[in-house]
């Protein structure tokens, strides 16, 4: 392992980087509309849009079309390494096209609708839809080795341990890694153990406090771990400790064999490791809250603007001062974001850090803005927060940098509690649906707030945010204990 690839990895960091998921995600699409395209267009050639049993065929093409990139994305087609295709991968991609078209033609012997189908329709769109296929990924082979070779596709590894077993699983990570993977610092607590090797090559980045600053700074999307396989209570320490960040957590390959819980394994190229905390919303799951909260946000803002034209108006016409107020809180990764609220106190009484709380009857309230804080329309705002890339729809509400309960910070109440940065803050959630929101006057109301805020992150899907917006929208986010 040489000097250069923590320069090569200081050089990228400061590009622009594009996310595996969100890749990954556009591909699966444009393959849904590459193969309903080519379904429809081979329909409209034979036998043509005058069919009788044109809604079947519609039927038929749209199904197909999602059962296949739905087992392309089962069968891992979807990862990077296999997005570069070899003729392996083409081999088992053209198999799941025959399969799932075999599948849809026996349903259709089952349903008794296999009569209705053309069958030089369904061969020609499969021929046609596999032969595009293939062309496309092709195609997307240099295009994407090219993102890896300027530094815009990679994937951000910091390594916890300084001694031989750091130095094991850098040769392996030489040898057998992808080019995407790339080194950004080795971090260790007993530096004074750091091997010669390393010493005279790569040197030591700093200790974990160090790697946390250095992830809360930049973007590290895995850690692996390269400590001897007797130090267990060590390495779980460790992973305790780098647990409020959002990054995989890996064992190297000569400790993977240590029982930690429900694990996964996970691979670098033939370099396999042990998964032990997995990024929340890692993969395809960080692409459809990437889509729900571009699409649904800006859906929701459009039909919003009217109604928070009328409130900017009776806020001007209430009190003087500016209508938008913005305070920081923190974000995603614990990063300081201005989040937006329409103005609810008199304008020579706004609290920026939240110092005192906000109570029944609060005399720094406006009239309009008691009402306001009460339905939540002060929050609406938050939408270009969401449409920014800031925040969520659902999430974690952002709390202010000095939010206390019982006279104590946040932070100081909840161990746990940097672990709701572990994703974007949201409008409304989990915690506020189920009545924990308003005035924190007692620690129990934090703790109960961080508890089902832990419960959102790791048992996240899109029902669950649908189900979470729904609930906000017919009275969910109003509650007693809101003023």
């Amino acid at each position: 392992m040489q000097h250069g690839l923590l320069h090569k990895a200081n050089d990228q960091a400061s590009r622009l980087r594009i996310q595996e998921a969100h890749l990954t995600g556009i591909i699966g699409v444009l393959d849904f509309l590459l193969i309903t395209s080519f379904g429809l267009i081979t329909f409209a050639l034979y036998p043509g849009w005058q069919n009788e049993a044109g809604h079947l065929y519609l039927a038929a093409i749209f199904f197909t079309a999602l059962v296949i990139v739905t087992s392309l994305k089962a069968t891992h087609c979807y990862t990077l390494e296999n997005l570069r295709f070899r003729g392996r991968e083409l081999k088992r991609a053209i198999g799941i096209f025959a399969l799932v078209f075999l599948v849809t033609i026996s349903l259709g012997f089952v349903f008794k609708i296999s009569d209705e189908f053309s069958r030089i329709w369904v061969l020609a769109w499969l021929i046609s839809s596999v032969t595009a296929f293939a062309l496309s990924r092709a195609l997307m082979r240099p295009v994407i080795t090219k993102m890896v070779d300027n530094g815009h596709l990679i994937r951000n590894v910091a390594i916890v341990g300084g001694g031989e077993h750091a130095e094991a699983f850098l040769d392996s990570l030489k040898h057998n890694a992808y080019p995407w993977i790339n080194l950004v610092g080795i971090y260790d607590d007993r530096q004074s153990r750091l091997s010669d090797r390393l010493k005279r090559t790569l040197g030591i980045s700093g200790d974990t406090n160090k790697l946390i600053d250095d992830a809360r700074n930049g973007q590290i999307d895995d850690i692996v771990i390269a400590l001897p396989s007797h130090s267990v209570e060590r390495i779980q320490q460790i992973v305790d400790k780098l647990d409020v960040l959002p990054a995989n957590i890996n064992l190297s390959p000569d400790i993977s064999e240590l029982a930690f819980g429900t694990s996964m394994r996970t691979s670098y190229g033939d370099l396999h490791l042990l998964n032990l905390r997995k990024r929340p919303m890692e993969g395809w799951r960080q692409f459809v809250k990437f889509l729900e909260d571009r699409i649904i946000a800006g859906l929701i803002f459009v039909m919003i603007l009217p109604l928070m034209a009328v409130i900017a108006i009776l806020i001007k016409l209430d009190s003087p001062g500016p209508v938008l107020f913005t305070q920081n809180r923190y974000g995603f990764n614990n990063k300081l974001i201005k989040v937006y609220k329409f103005r609810s106190m008199y304008s020579d009484q706004t609290d920026a850090n939240a110092e005192k709380l906000v109570t029944r009857n609060d005399s720094r309230i406006t009239r309009i803005g008691g009402f306001l804080r009460r339905t939540s329309l002060d929050e609406l705002p938050q939408f270009i927060n969401v449409l920014k890339g800031e925040m969520s729809i659902v999430g974690p509400r952002p709390h202010a940098l000095k939010a206390s309960a019982a006279g104590r910070l946040y932070d100081d109440i909840v161990d746990d509690y940097a672990k709701r940065h572990r994703v974007k803050p949201g409008i409304t959630g989990w915690a506020q649906i189920n009545g924990w929101r308003g005035e924190t006057d007692t620690e129990e109301k934090i703790l109960k707030r961080v508890e089902y805020d832990l419960e959102y992150i790791e048992n996240w899907s899109l029902l669950l945010d649908l189900k979470i917006i729904f609930r906000t929208i017919f009275g969910g986010f109003s509650g007693k204990n809101a003023y």
